[in-house]
């Protein structure tokens, strides 16, 4: 379907129009040679002209709704064959039955396959369990090997690593032990700032969750921190001014390895501090609400954060702690410091030409274990493929004893009845989806332009369904296009296979004003200014006719769509309209 002024545009159709402009005018000349007998009686016979017209709301020509015949159709149909061979011992069924995929049907009776399955799964769970047990065994000793191997393998890095240490230590002990107890003091300075930076980036992250000082936070978090308690905000506070404040005292602290023992028991007792001042605010987090403007995500994001500062607060303690006990020991060297390293370098010596001995022996012994287990294993791997390829085929066979649904549905037929010997590809029973229906009606040409798919439709009066498809062609035959409507039988309101009647509204959601108004193309005129029709106004006894400027949509066949003008209930001039003018009486045919 095309736009009115698009179709205009064309040149045949413009030629058309000329020519028809031409055949108008010769028509006018040749009326004015008329003699004034003649021109009398053709203004008495205009006073009044003849035509013909359509009314909008008529139901003639403005179709409200389409009625026809339907056949419902189940949504999906099936035959259930046999494909295994016995004779039938129970039939689980009836017409008219509704059931689930994969439910039994049927159960066939078959001695000598059950006897083959139950001799098959008995073979096969003794070679699982031989293989199982050969595996195990064979894994076992290698895995004992293997750790022997590698324990005697440490045992000589160790070894090594031992000797070497006591050599060195005894070679550079008293050279370095004073060097030693420096650089032990230097790095705790250093590690004291480390502390102290920690102490910093905890305090401005709790700076950022508590409003001290009237700096920033965190946006939107202010009237909702510790709304739950608000107790818990004023002790965090209150930690947070003395956590600072010792914070500050602690960095006028000169550095100096000479004081650094003190400085490094101040640093811990801070940091214990820090703790508790860290996990006040946890406290607080926990008490604080989300909102539109500070979500849950934000807030769990918080905790996250101080979760993991309140880690690196008591990583940062117990280091501190470790680096005090090793300041307060380095005076504490004993004496027999000397002795106990030449005892030490004897004992690692003897150790390793041991662990050496220890190595050899575990290796041929993870050798012989290794080359043991293969022979093993693949014998029974052996015993075990045989056995499982006879039960994979005792366990189709036995499985066809069972005839299971493959589909949801209701049974329309019934081919067995118990006894009965059934064979493979017998059919067993037919079932149909049914609690969706397919009802398929044929409809004119006409009435497929005036219906949309997902329209509602009636069915039988009563009951609804919706357009699922429209046929894009016509039927040869019949000239009728097919349309397919969903309908829920869930509640088995309707037989498959029966006919029924379907009613189409062509008025969507019963709106008039959703409905498309189209007249016929001779009933409009169309100039170069503007296109109008003429409708009919009735003046006391005489009956009139009134120019209407009206907005035209898509050019369909025969018809014109009028978007604006034009309103249900107009009587349009749709013949004669050519000859008159707008307030001239007419005499409608």
């Amino acid at each position: 379907m095309i736009g009115i002024k698009e179709f205009l545009k064309k040149p045949k159709i413009k030629a058309i129009i000329g020519i028809i402009l031409i055949l108008g005018a010769i028509a006018s000349g040749i009326n004015a040679f008329n003699s004034k007998d003649n021109q009398e009686n053709l203004v008495e016979n205009n006073t009044k002209k003849h035509v013909n017209t359509i009314v909008l709301n008529d139901e003639k020509n403005n179709k409200t709704e389409i009625k026809a015949i339907g056949l419902t159709k189940a949504n999906a149909k099936i035959d259930v064959v046999s494909m295994g061979k016995g004779t039938a011992r129970g039939v689980y069924f009836e017409i008219g039955d509704k059931i689930k995929a994969n439910k039994s049907l049927v159960s066939l009776s078959d001695n000598l396959t059950i006897a083959n399955l139950i001799s098959a799964q008995t073979n096969y769970a003794n070679m699982q369990n031989n293989l199982n047990t050969s595996k195990q065994i064979s894994a076992d000793n290698i895995r004992q090997a293997e750790i022997a191997v590698k324990s005697a393998e440490q045992q000589i890095k160790s070894g090594k690593i031992a000797l070497k240490t006591t050599e060195d230590n005894l070679r550079d002990y008293q050279a370095l032990n004073q060097k030693n107890i420096k650089d032990t003091k230097d790095n705790a300075v250093i590690s004291f700032d480390g502390y102290l930076n920690i102490i910093f980036n905890a305090l401005d992250n709790i700076n950022d969750i508590l409003p001290i000082n009237n700096e920033t936070q965190i946006p939107h978090i202010e009237y909702l921190l510790g709304a739950q308690d608000m107790s818990s905000v004023g002790y965090a506070k209150t930690l947070y001014i003395t956590m600072k404040n010792a914070y500050e005292n602690l960095e006028t602290i000169p550095r100096s390895s000479d004081s650094i023992l003190n400085d490094m028991a101040q640093v811990i007792n801070n940091l214990k501090q820090l703790k508790e001042l860290t996990n006040a605010t946890i406290t607080v987090l926990d008490n604080t609400i989300s909102s539109s403007n500070f979500s849950d995500i934000e807030l769990n994001a918080q905790k996250s954060r101080f979760s993991g500062l309140r880690a690196e607060v008591v990583n940062s303690q117990s280091m501190a702690e470790r680096e005090l006990q090793i300041l307060q020991n380095l005076d504490l060297l004993d004496t027999q410091q000397i002795t106990a390293l030449e005892n030490a370098r004897m004992s690692a010596t003897s150790n390793l030409a041991n662990y050496e001995i220890n190595y050899l022996s575990a290796k041929s012994a993870l050798e012989s274990a290794g080359q043991t287990g293969e022979q093993r294993i693949i014998s029974a791997k052996t015993a075990l493929d045989n056995a499982r390829s006879q039960l994979n085929l005792t366990q189709i066979q036995a499985s066809d004893l069972q005839i299971k649904t493959p589909i949801s549905g209701q049974i329309t037929n019934k081919y067995i009845e118990v006894g009965t010997e059934v064979n493979i590809g017998m059919k067993i029973a037919e079932i149909s989806q049914t609690d969706i229906l397919t009802i398929e009606a044929d409809l004119l040409e006409e009435d497929i332009k005036i219906i949309d798919r997902e329209q509602k439709v009636i069915i039988n009066n009563n009951l609804k369904g919706i357009i699922n498809r429209i046929y894009p062609t016509a039927d040869a035959n019949s000239k009728k296009v097919k349309v397919e409507i969903i309908f829920d039988n869930s509640k088995n309101d309707l037989i498959a296979g029966s006919f029924v009647d379907v009613l189409i509204s062509k008025i969507k959601e019963d709106n008039l004003e959703n409905t498309k108004i189209f007249i016929p193309l001779r009933a409009l005129t169309i100039t170069q200014n503007e296109s109008f029709v003429f409708v009919v106004n009735s003046a006391g006894e005489e009956q009139i006719v009134k120019k209407i400027i009206v907005k035209t949509g898509i050019l369909d066949g025969t018809e014109v769509e009028i978007i604006d003008g034009l309103q249900f209930s107009d009587e349009v001039v749709v013949d004669g309209n050519k000859n008159i003018g707008d307030g001239e009486k007419i005499i409608i045919k």
